[in-house]
């Protein structure tokens, strides 16, 4: 199984792509960026908003660093999704199951994963070249 997604964040100097062809080089952050989305398709629209807004509301009052960030992927629900540097997978891991999230993406210098949340203590991850 490999991931099929190109994963951009918006920076001050506009949107950069993460991982594929046109990945930035060389990488900008000290950490891995986690990816993650409070969107679901259960939800109505008005709602995913509510959820995504409470996201943004939890990560701003750690203090981290966040960007907007969206994928372009098939199978993947296409929500709004949000860049956060600073958190370790398992913190990220407690924050998607909050939100009702399947999976997130952990990208860093060398490679892309999909992080799947089964609502255990374990997870499983895809990991490919970034």
């Amino acid at each position: 199984m490999s991931i099929k997604s190109i994963i951009a964040v918006e920076t001050l100097d506009g949107w950069v792509d993460l991982n594929g062809d046109q990945a930035v080089e060389p990488w900008p952050w000290e950490q891995p960026l986690h990816v993650l989305s409070a969107w679901s398709r259960f939800r109505s629209e008005n709602e995913n908003l509510k959820w995504y807004s409470a996201l943004m509301d939890d990560l701003w009052a750690q203090g981290l660093e966040i960007h907007k960030a969206f994928t372009r992927t098939e199978g993947v629900d296409p929500g709004d999704w949000i860049a956060v540097a600073g958190l370790s997978r398992p913190e990220v891991i407690k924050i998607a199951r909050r939100y009702g999230q399947e999976v997130f993406f952990e990208v860093n210098k060398d490679e892309v994963m999909v992080v799947g949340v089964n609502g255990t203590d374990d997870a499983w991850v895809v990991v490919d070249p970034r």
